[in-house]
């Protein structure tokens, strides 16, 4: 599965450890604060289109990051409520 608008992504950060999700959604649904974040977001974008085992390196805070696509599965709003 390709990590895509409303898609759930789980990430193992390679820098410095610790496994995160975040869901993909359009700008105006992103509220960063519940992991639901924007494609066009620099974060978002460095995910959309990743596959599992894919190596991306997203820019947050004027830091690249390495991290790796560990899992990714659809998602709905109802499973964020």
């Amino acid at each position: 599965m390709i990590a895509d608008i409303d898609t759930r992504v789980w990430i193992i950060d390679l820098d410095h450890g610790g496994e995160m999700d975040f869901v993909l959604v359009e700008p105006a649904r992103a509220k960063p604060n519940r992991r639901l974040i924007s494609i066009l977001s620099p974060f978002g974008e460095a995910l959309f289109g990743a596959r599992v085992g894919d190596m991306v390196h997203p820019r947050f805070l004027g830091h690249e990051y390495s991290v790796l696509i560990k899992r990714v599965e659809p998602w709905r709003e109802s499973d964020h409520e």
